[in-house]
């Protein structure tokens, strides 16, 4: 999860340690994204470039980041441009905030245990959602957002929305206690292998 983070440069490579084949190729993928060369996506990574500010916005969609992940990865990017410390002290400031809101966010879902009307209809108002549910489940190690992007012809930004609203799916139908260990990277059986900056929960149960 990208709260974890206080810099952008280890989000970025854990980001893509965790992806099949340690993320092989995807700095391409990035650059090519940016309209940049793959040596100052090696350099961004390596900490010797920073990302513009423009750029951190347009990589946050490719990551497919939630509004709020968004948020905190500008301002990731943000802080370590930042010129005086006072500029710096105000990019914490708002990091430590955002943290906070996730928190209630998340605190907030936990404490829900039953689908809205609303999330019924959403879930119902396309084949969409309920397609990708039975793509992610018939595959045991998940599904990456490129593969779900490329099978319904989608972008990866619609992959992420619709994988954020199965996950919460998920939280809300089953409890925590039910979630499985693996053996593997602490991870969680049924993981769709890239998400808001961490693995994501593969749809792997009826709505």
């Amino acid at each position: 999860m990208i709260f974890q983070f206080m810099d952008y440069h280890s989000y970025l490579k854990g980001y893509l340690r965790q992806l099949p084949k340690g993320g092989f190729g995807e700095a391409t993928k990035i650059a090519r994204h940016l309209g940049v060369s793959s040596t100052y996506v090696s350099q961004v990574l390596g900490g010797s470039k920073e990302l513009s500010l423009e750029q951190a916005i347009t990589l946050s969609a490719y990551l497919g980041l939630s509004e709020i992940e968004s948020d905190y990865f500008f301002y990731l990017v943000h802080h370590e441009r930042a010129g005086t410390q006072d500029l710096k002290k105000y990019c914490r400031n708002k990091l430590e905030s955002l943290k906070k809101k996730s928190l209630k966010l998340v605190n907030r879902v936990e404490a829900k245990r039953s689908l809205s009307d609303q999330e019924k209809s959403v879930f119902y108002s396309s084949p969409l959602y309920s397609s990708i549910h039975v793509y992610c489940s018939t595959h045991k190690k998940g599904r990456t957002l490129d593969e779900i992007a490329k099978r319904f012809e989608i972008t990866r930004a619609k992959s992420a929305e619709v994988m954020r609203f199965l996950t919460i799916c998920l939280v809300l139908l089953l409890s925590c206690a039910a979630w499985a260990q693996t053996g593997t990277e602490g991870s969680i059986l049924g993981i769709v292998k890239d998400s808001s900056g961490a693995a994501v929960p593969k749809a792997s149960v009826a709505v």
